[in-house]
């Protein structure tokens, strides 16, 4: 009987303390909180004919030196099945799955930045007097 009070009063202590207790470290990249509202992309995504995967990563690579570059760094999660549902009537739609994480304020950042940037080289390749000239 006093081994079953024990036990009861441990677990009652326990769950009763539960809400107090706080993990470190709980964060995305960019020191986003993970309660705060946040941007999440996601892609489905499936590499065209003669494109490898080492390719891909190469353009990605590229892609987060110009958001650290621009200060709109994102979380980015990459995720490929280990056991799916396709067969050979059913194949997969897609090779993996990205998830592009973000704070509203970084990812209106990149909007801005990327779209000054795609005027920018517009305007180099069509000429200064270009209508895309900024």
């Amino acid at each position: 009987m006093k081994i079953k009070l024990i036990t009861i009063s441990l677990a009652i202590s326990a769950w009763l303390l539960s809400p107090l207790s706080q993990a470190d470290h709980h964060e995305f990249v960019g020191g986003i909180e993970v309660a705060a509202p946040f941007n999440l992309q996601v892609q489905m995504c499936t590499l065209a004919d003669g494109v490898s995967q080492k390719q891909y990563d190469a353009f990605l690579n590229e892609f987060f030196a110009w958001t650290k570059k621009h200060d709109t760094e994102v979380t980015f999660i990459r995720q490929q099945s280990l056991f799916s549902h396709a067969n050979a009537s059913n194949p997969n739609p897609y090779d993996f799955v990205e998830f592009l994480a973000t704070d509203h304020r970084s990812a209106g950042k990149a909007w801005i930045n990327g779209s000054q940037q795609k005027t920018v080289k517009s305007s180099e390749k069509n000429g200064a007097n270009s209508p895309l000239a900024m």
